[in-house]
């Protein structure tokens, strides 16, 4: 049975299907420039990237039914509070269900965690093609003042990695 064309043929396709995987995008990588992202919070204010030219940018994309995510957005929370030379924007792609998240739903989001920096709402799904956050959830980026990508991370980060990766930004 070990020379089996049956088993030859799976091992290819399992090595095929882990090499395609590896070549998958990711999004954004560290070293290129950070694509623009203009999103509304709960009042409808729109928050644009751009606008945050000059600044060290702590960028995550959550989903309300990702428990990485609800711990993740206290940690952020706090780091900002200890340090708010950097600043912190929180982009939910997803609500509970799955679906695109609204205005209301960041809000809420933003309430659940106390969250004092901007929640948006990617109501349009307008990061998917950039950003592609949904490769892992939470999903972090850190962007420096010239609007370059420092940092990317998928999951959940510590508060060491974050600050880490915030003071590497400044540098």
């Amino acid at each position: 049975m070990a020379g089996s064309p049956w088993i030859t043929w799976c091992a290819g396709l399992c090595l095929l299907s882990v090499a395609g995987c590896a070549a998958t995008p990711t999004g954004v990588d560290p070293g290129e420039l950070a694509p623009d992202l203009a999103l509304p919070d709960r009042d409808g204010v729109v928050h644009a990237l751009a606008d945050h030219r000059g600044e060290v940018v702590l960028l995550e994309f959550w989903a309300m039914w990702c428990p990485g995510c609800q711990g993740q957005a206290p940690v952020v929370q706090a780091l900002h509070e200890e340090d708010p030379s950097f600043t912190a924007i929180g982009v939910l792609i997803q609500n509970e269900d799955g679906d695109p998240p609204t205005t209301a739903d960041a809000g809420a989001w933003a309430d659940a965690f106390g969250l004092t920096f901007p929640a948006l709402a990617d109501e349009q799904q307008v990061s998917k093609p950039d950003w592609q956050p949904l490769q892992g959830l939470p999903a972090t980026w850190v962007i420096d003042p010239d609007g370059y990508v420092s940092w990317a991370h998928r999951y959940s980060a510590d508060a060491d990695e974050l600050i880490e990766a915030i003071d590497d930004a400044r540098r």
